[in-house]
């Protein structure tokens, strides 16, 4: 929907699903929604905000809601009309791709009103053109081009209402990346029953995330460390700082450590993992610390 949207000169604003009603309605109403597009589970919350989103006209969804919700969303008001994501395809189908031509954007057309959190108060609207959004992908290429192979695999799963995953994936399809899209409650096995975490599974080999995510693994590979006992929790400790002190003066060391002790914990967030960068706030030295030496290189911002 969102490239969809990118070529025909259609402006987005984002809503978290977390933000509640309050959140939504205002991201609605502020920059004057036409349409809405969400998935089948989020249409309950939705019937409850339309009476006070006069603008919004449209309503696009994915999966298999109840028909008598899609009904109470038709009688919220006469003008507004639903569509199945699919009957929009169909819908497209039958248009000539002439149709686009005059529907073509520029480096400043308003691409996306990315809207925060809202931690702070209401939701702030950040305007992005085109140019910026090219712009960053343009400066993540520059920076991570070298280091990265058409294949290569990225874990998604971060909201993509949020600028840090919104820039990545677009980054990613553009360098012939492989997005996985995942949760954040069932990244590692530790958050799941009965199967492999996100990231054992699909074994990424780039992962970008914010503070929260690296502080939850870093914890996540102690308690598994400390439940082997204080022996197993003792060479633990000693492996990272023997490799801390071996700062790559001593190769064989390095190869040692990882191979021994920590490719345990390695194959825990898949065994592939080359990098990860941390973005959306700074996070701690000895957090960047621990990841560097147990897990593998983690960069600070973009």
């Amino acid at each position: 929907m969102s490239q969809g949207c990118a070529l025909t000169s259609v402006t987005i604003a984002t809503a978290y699903d977390t933000l509640g009603e309050e959140g939504l309605t205002h991201s609605l109403n502020e920059p004057k929604c036409v349409g809405i597009y969400t998935t089948a589970d989020l249409l309950g919350g939705l019937v409850k905000v339309l009476p006070n989103a006069p603008t919004v006209r449209f309503v696009f969804y994915d999966g298999k809601p109840l028909q008598d919700l899609l009904d109470k969303i038709k009688g919220v008001r006469e003008d507004i009309q639903l569509f199945h994501v699919d009957q929009l395809r169909d819908i497209g189908k039958q248009e000539p791709l002439s149709t686009l031509d005059s529907r073509k954007p520029n480096r400043e057309t308003l691409a996306c009103i990315m809207y925060t959190s809202g931690s702070t108060g209401k939701p702030k609207g950040v305007c992005l053109s085109n140019g910026n959004i090219v712009s960053a992908i343009g400066g993540m290429y520059l920076v991570f081009e070298p280091h990265i192979q058409p294949g290569n695999r990225i874990i998604a799963y971060l909201p993509l209402a949020h600028v840090l995953e919104f820039a990545v994936e677009l980054c990613a399809m553009y360098a012939g990346v492989t997005c996985g899209y995942a949760r954040s409650k069932t990244l590692t096995d530790a958050s799941v029953r009965n199967c492999k975490g996100d990231i054992a599974a699909f074994k990424p080999n780039i992962m970008f995330g914010v503070p929260a995510v690296w502080e939850a693994m870093r914890k996540g590979v102690m308690s598994k460390v400390e439940k082997g006992g204080w022996l197993a929790t003792k060479v633990f400790g000693a492996a990272l700082q023997a490799k801390k002190m071996g700062g790559g003066f001593v190769p064989f060391l390095n190869w040692a450590v990882d191979y021994v002790v920590l490719n345990k914990v390695k194959e825990a967030l898949g065994g592939e993992l080359r990098f990860a960068v941390n973005g959306g706030a700074g996070i701690s030295f000895d957090t960047q610390e621990f990841f560097n030496l147990a897990i593998g290189p983690l960069l600070q911002g973009q």
